[in-house]
């Protein structure tokens, strides 16, 4: 897992030392999920995982309020979005 600190500086966690409580399931059904399809998410500037409909519908509400008028803010949030 990468991610950013407030202050700019990348850090970085390996899965392995992420607690899981079903490991394996959460491990098998990441496997099925992470197809040639969906690579992009793993060079993406920032990635945002949502469990189900509804948060990803808001999801989507929050990035077009984001990207305002700005047309080219709107490409980026009418990309496709896997779930």
């Amino acid at each position: 897992m990468l991610r950013r600190t407030p202050d700019g500086q990348r850090v970085c966690r390996p899965n392995a030392t992420i607690p899981m409580p079903e490991r394996d399931k959460t491990l098998r059904m990441a496997r099925l999920h992470m197809d040639a399809s969906r690579l992009a998410a793993l060079f993406a500037e920032w990635l945002a995982v949502v469990e189900g409909v509804t948060e990803a519908a808001i999801l989507s509400d929050s990035r077009r309020a984001w990207a305002g008028p700005d047309e080219a803010k709107h490409a980026f949030v009418e990309a496709p979005v896997y779930t």
